[in-house]
Protein backbone atom coordinates (compact mmCIF):
# COMPACT_ATOMS: atom_id res chain seq x y z
CA UNK A 1 0.00 0.00 0.00
CA UNK A 2 0.92 3.52 -0.17
CA UNK A 3 1.37 6.15 2.30
CA UNK A 4 0.50 9.39 2.75
CA UNK A 5 3.26 11.29 4.20
CA UNK A 6 4.04 15.51 4.19
CA UNK A 7 7.86 14.86 4.86
CA UNK A 8 10.04 13.34 2.20
CA UNK A 9 11.49 10.00 2.23
CA UNK A 10 15.33 9.49 2.53
CA UNK A 11 16.67 6.88 -0.62
CA UNK A 12 20.02 7.30 0.10
CA UNK A 13 22.63 9.41 2.19
CA UNK A 14 25.81 11.46 0.59
CA UNK A 15 28.08 11.33 3.91
CA UNK A 16 25.45 14.04 6.46
CA UNK A 17 23.27 14.81 3.28
CA UNK A 18 19.99 12.95 3.55
CA UNK A 19 19.26 12.53 -0.60
CA UNK A 20 14.96 12.62 -0.38
CA UNK A 21 12.63 11.42 -3.56
CA UNK A 22 11.16 15.13 -3.63
CA UNK A 23 15.56 16.45 -4.14
CA UNK A 24 15.29 14.16 -6.92
CA UNK A 25 12.25 15.24 -8.16
CA UNK A 26 13.94 18.39 -8.18
CA UNK A 27 17.26 17.52 -9.66
CA UNK A 28 15.20 16.57 -11.95
CA UNK A 29 13.49 18.76 -12.97
CA UNK A 30 16.09 21.34 -13.36
CA UNK A 31 17.88 18.42 -15.66
CA UNK A 32 15.25 18.78 -18.08
CA UNK A 33 15.28 22.58 -18.07
CA UNK A 34 19.00 23.08 -18.73
CA UNK A 35 18.80 20.12 -21.35
CA UNK A 36 15.59 21.99 -23.37
CA UNK A 37 17.54 25.37 -22.82
CA UNK A 38 20.48 23.81 -24.31
CA UNK A 39 18.74 22.01 -26.98
CA UNK A 40 16.74 25.16 -28.21
CA UNK A 41 20.14 27.55 -28.02
CA UNK A 42 21.44 25.17 -30.39
CA UNK A 43 18.72 25.31 -32.94
CA UNK A 44 18.25 29.19 -32.63
CA UNK A 45 16.49 30.44 -35.38
CA UNK A 46 14.71 34.14 -36.74
CA UNK A 47 12.16 32.22 -37.35
CA UNK A 48 11.12 29.92 -34.28
CA UNK A 49 9.32 26.37 -34.97
CA UNK A 50 8.64 23.59 -32.89
CA UNK A 51 9.91 23.33 -29.55
CA UNK A 52 11.18 27.22 -30.10
CA UNK A 53 8.08 28.35 -30.70
CA UNK A 54 6.46 26.49 -27.99
CA UNK A 55 9.13 27.73 -25.25
CA UNK A 56 9.31 31.57 -26.65
CA UNK A 57 5.44 31.75 -26.61
CA UNK A 58 5.05 31.70 -22.41
CA UNK A 59 8.19 33.45 -21.93
CA UNK A 60 6.99 36.07 -24.83
CA UNK A 61 3.71 36.41 -22.82
CA UNK A 62 5.56 36.40 -19.73
CA UNK A 63 7.72 39.38 -20.25
CA UNK A 64 5.22 41.55 -22.01
CA UNK A 65 3.20 41.23 -18.70
CA UNK A 66 5.78 42.18 -16.85
CA UNK A 67 7.11 44.96 -18.75
CA UNK A 68 3.71 46.31 -19.49
CA UNK A 69 2.79 46.32 -15.31
CA UNK A 70 6.22 47.47 -14.36
CA UNK A 71 8.10 49.65 -17.75
CA UNK A 72 10.61 51.11 -15.67
CA UNK A 73 12.01 48.01 -13.79
CA UNK A 74 10.59 44.79 -15.09
CA UNK A 75 13.03 43.97 -17.27
CA UNK A 76 15.80 43.77 -15.01
CA UNK A 77 13.91 40.81 -12.97
CA UNK A 78 12.01 39.60 -15.36
CA UNK A 79 14.16 36.40 -16.09
CA UNK A 80 13.81 35.62 -11.96
CA UNK A 81 10.20 35.65 -12.39
CA UNK A 82 10.22 33.65 -15.63
CA UNK A 83 12.88 30.89 -14.28
CA UNK A 84 10.46 30.33 -11.23
CA UNK A 85 7.71 30.11 -13.41
CA UNK A 86 9.17 27.78 -15.79
CA UNK A 87 10.84 25.47 -12.51
CA UNK A 88 7.65 24.99 -10.43
CA UNK A 89 5.39 24.23 -13.67
CA UNK A 90 8.07 22.06 -14.33
CA UNK A 91 8.35 20.44 -10.86
CA UNK A 92 3.78 20.29 -10.66
CA UNK A 93 3.62 18.50 -14.21
CA UNK A 94 6.53 15.87 -13.70
CA UNK A 95 4.82 15.01 -10.46
CA UNK A 96 2.03 13.45 -12.77
CA UNK A 97 4.47 11.21 -14.81
CA UNK A 98 4.09 7.58 -14.41
CA UNK A 99 6.68 6.59 -11.96
CA UNK A 100 6.14 9.55 -9.64
CA UNK A 101 5.23 8.72 -6.67
CA UNK A 102 4.33 5.15 -7.86
CA UNK A 103 7.86 3.16 -8.41
CA UNK A 104 9.87 2.25 -5.29
CA UNK A 105 10.65 0.12 -2.68
CA UNK A 106 8.76 -1.14 0.25
CA UNK A 107 9.51 -1.34 3.83
CA UNK A 108 7.53 -1.66 7.28
CA UNK A 109 5.80 1.06 9.15
CA UNK A 110 3.50 0.41 12.05
CA UNK A 111 3.28 -2.97 10.72
CA UNK A 112 2.25 -2.62 7.38
CA UNK A 113 4.70 -2.91 4.61
CA UNK A 114 3.95 0.39 2.32
CA UNK A 115 5.82 1.83 -0.87
CA UNK A 116 8.85 4.53 -0.61
CA UNK A 117 8.55 6.23 -3.88
CA UNK A 118 12.14 6.90 -5.45
CA UNK A 119 10.58 10.44 -7.17
CA UNK A 120 8.39 12.76 -6.15
CA UNK A 121 7.34 16.18 -6.94
CA UNK A 122 9.76 18.86 -5.55
CA UNK A 123 6.64 20.99 -5.10
CA UNK A 124 4.85 18.50 -2.62
CA UNK A 125 8.42 18.93 -0.22
CA UNK A 126 7.36 22.09 1.67
CA UNK A 127 11.43 22.60 2.11
CA UNK A 128 11.85 23.04 -1.24
CA UNK A 129 8.46 25.71 -1.80
CA UNK A 130 9.65 27.16 1.24
CA UNK A 131 13.34 27.68 -0.27
CA UNK A 132 11.53 29.43 -3.38
CA UNK A 133 9.61 31.83 -1.07
CA UNK A 134 12.99 32.59 0.63
CA UNK A 135 14.37 33.79 -2.63
CA UNK A 136 11.38 35.98 -3.94
CA UNK A 137 11.28 37.27 -0.53
CA UNK A 138 15.12 38.07 -0.64
CA UNK A 139 14.91 39.52 -3.69
CA UNK A 140 12.15 41.84 -3.41
CA UNK A 141 13.42 43.65 -0.37
CA UNK A 142 16.72 43.66 -2.51
CA UNK A 143 15.02 45.79 -4.69
CA UNK A 144 13.44 47.91 -2.16
CA UNK A 145 16.74 48.86 -0.79
CA UNK A 146 18.73 49.33 -4.07
CA UNK A 147 15.96 51.76 -5.18
CA UNK A 148 15.08 53.50 -1.67
CA UNK A 149 18.32 52.82 0.26
CA UNK A 150 18.51 50.64 3.67
CA UNK A 151 17.07 53.89 5.37
CA UNK A 152 14.55 54.64 3.21
CA UNK A 153 13.25 51.42 2.47
CA UNK A 154 12.64 50.89 6.28
CA UNK A 155 10.73 54.50 6.37
CA UNK A 156 8.55 52.97 3.96
CA UNK A 157 6.83 50.61 6.69
CA UNK A 158 6.25 53.73 8.89
CA UNK A 159 3.72 55.05 6.42
CA UNK A 160 1.77 56.54 8.78
CA UNK A 161 3.79 55.14 11.59
CA UNK A 162 1.36 53.56 13.16
CA UNK A 163 1.07 50.95 11.07
CA UNK A 164 4.89 49.52 10.84
CA UNK A 165 4.45 46.52 12.82
CA UNK A 166 1.34 45.58 10.71
CA UNK A 167 3.57 46.32 7.76
CA UNK A 168 6.38 44.35 9.13
CA UNK A 169 4.09 41.90 9.79
CA UNK A 170 2.72 41.31 6.28
CA UNK A 171 5.99 41.69 4.29
CA UNK A 172 7.36 38.84 6.39
CA UNK A 173 4.19 36.63 5.78
CA UNK A 174 4.77 37.24 1.98
CA UNK A 175 7.11 34.35 2.14
CA UNK A 176 4.97 32.17 4.40
CA UNK A 177 1.52 32.10 2.28
CA UNK A 178 4.12 31.52 -0.56
CA UNK A 179 5.47 28.64 0.46
CA UNK A 180 2.27 26.97 2.04
CA UNK A 181 -0.10 27.95 -0.69
CA UNK A 182 1.96 26.15 -3.73
CA UNK A 183 2.93 23.33 -1.06
CA UNK A 184 -0.59 22.87 -0.20
CA UNK A 185 -2.57 22.75 -3.56
CA UNK A 186 0.44 20.57 -4.81
CA UNK A 187 0.72 18.43 -2.11
CA UNK A 188 -2.93 17.82 -2.10
CA UNK A 189 -3.03 16.79 -5.99
CA UNK A 190 -0.76 13.80 -4.87
CA UNK A 191 -2.77 12.63 -2.06
CA UNK A 192 -5.62 12.47 -4.24
CA UNK A 193 -3.20 10.33 -6.76
CA UNK A 194 -2.61 8.13 -3.58
CA UNK A 195 -5.76 7.28 -2.70
CA UNK A 196 -7.16 6.20 -6.11
CA UNK A 197 -4.03 3.89 -6.49
CA UNK A 198 -4.22 2.93 -3.56
CA UNK A 199 -8.56 2.06 -3.43
CA UNK A 200 -9.00 1.93 -7.18
CA UNK A 201 -6.05 -0.78 -8.05
CA UNK A 202 -5.35 -0.95 -11.95
CA UNK A 203 -9.17 1.16 -12.90
CA UNK A 204 -7.57 4.19 -11.17
CA UNK A 205 -4.87 4.65 -14.36
CA UNK A 206 -8.26 4.97 -16.08
CA UNK A 207 -11.15 6.24 -13.95
CA UNK A 208 -9.41 9.33 -12.09
CA UNK A 209 -8.06 10.76 -15.85
CA UNK A 210 -10.43 13.92 -15.12
CA UNK A 211 -8.41 14.65 -12.37
CA UNK A 212 -5.64 14.06 -14.08
CA UNK A 213 -6.48 16.97 -16.18
CA UNK A 214 -7.34 19.27 -13.60
CA UNK A 215 -4.02 18.84 -11.86
CA UNK A 216 -2.68 19.77 -14.77
CA UNK A 217 -4.35 22.98 -14.69
CA UNK A 218 -3.58 23.67 -10.82
CA UNK A 219 -0.04 22.89 -11.85
CA UNK A 220 -0.03 25.03 -14.61
CA UNK A 221 -2.44 27.81 -12.23
CA UNK A 222 0.10 27.58 -8.94
CA UNK A 223 3.29 28.19 -10.80
CA UNK A 224 1.81 31.33 -12.71
CA UNK A 225 0.18 32.62 -9.31
CA UNK A 226 3.66 32.35 -7.65
CA UNK A 227 5.55 34.06 -10.82
CA UNK A 228 2.83 36.88 -10.14
CA UNK A 229 3.05 37.38 -6.79
CA UNK A 230 6.65 37.47 -7.14
CA UNK A 231 6.63 40.21 -9.70
CA UNK A 232 3.92 41.88 -7.72
CA UNK A 233 6.12 42.15 -3.84
CA UNK A 234 8.86 43.23 -5.99
CA UNK A 235 6.74 46.04 -7.32
CA UNK A 236 5.01 47.34 -4.51
CA UNK A 237 8.53 47.58 -2.63
CA UNK A 238 10.14 49.56 -4.97
CA UNK A 239 7.14 51.57 -4.66
CA UNK A 240 6.28 54.43 -2.10
CA UNK A 241 3.94 52.78 0.87
CA UNK A 242 1.07 54.39 2.08
CA UNK A 243 -0.92 57.40 0.85
CA UNK A 244 2.05 58.56 -1.47
CA UNK A 245 1.42 56.03 -4.34
CA UNK A 246 -1.13 58.64 -5.57
CA UNK A 247 1.33 61.47 -5.49
CA UNK A 248 3.51 60.22 -8.72
CA UNK A 249 1.24 59.28 -12.04
CA UNK A 250 3.70 56.56 -12.95
CA UNK A 251 3.93 54.77 -9.86
CA UNK A 252 0.33 54.90 -8.95
CA UNK A 253 -0.56 53.42 -12.37
CA UNK A 254 2.03 51.08 -12.27
CA UNK A 255 0.62 49.51 -8.32
CA UNK A 256 -3.28 49.54 -10.31
CA UNK A 257 -1.45 47.40 -13.08
CA UNK A 258 0.30 45.24 -10.41
CA UNK A 259 -2.94 44.69 -8.56
CA UNK A 260 -5.01 43.99 -12.00
CA UNK A 261 -2.48 41.65 -12.89
CA UNK A 262 -3.17 39.16 -10.34
CA UNK A 263 -6.50 40.08 -8.96
CA UNK A 264 -7.01 36.57 -7.81
CA UNK A 265 -3.42 35.37 -6.91
CA UNK A 266 -3.11 36.55 -3.01
CA UNK A 267 -6.16 34.44 -1.86
CA UNK A 268 -5.96 31.45 -4.54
Amino acid sequence: MSEISVAPETIFTIGPLAITNSLLGTWLAMLVLIVLALVVRRRLSAVPGGLQGLLEWPIEGMFNLVTGVDRKRGIHYFPLVMSMFLFILTMNWMGLLPGFGTIGFFEEKNGHQVLVPILRAGTADLSTTLALAIVSFVVFIGFGVVVHGPVGYLKTFANPPLLAPLEILQTLFRAVSLSLRLFGNVFAGEAIQIVFLSFLGPAAFVIPAVFILLEILFGLVQAGIFALLTMTYILLATLEHGPSHGSDGDEGSAADRAHDAAPSAAVS
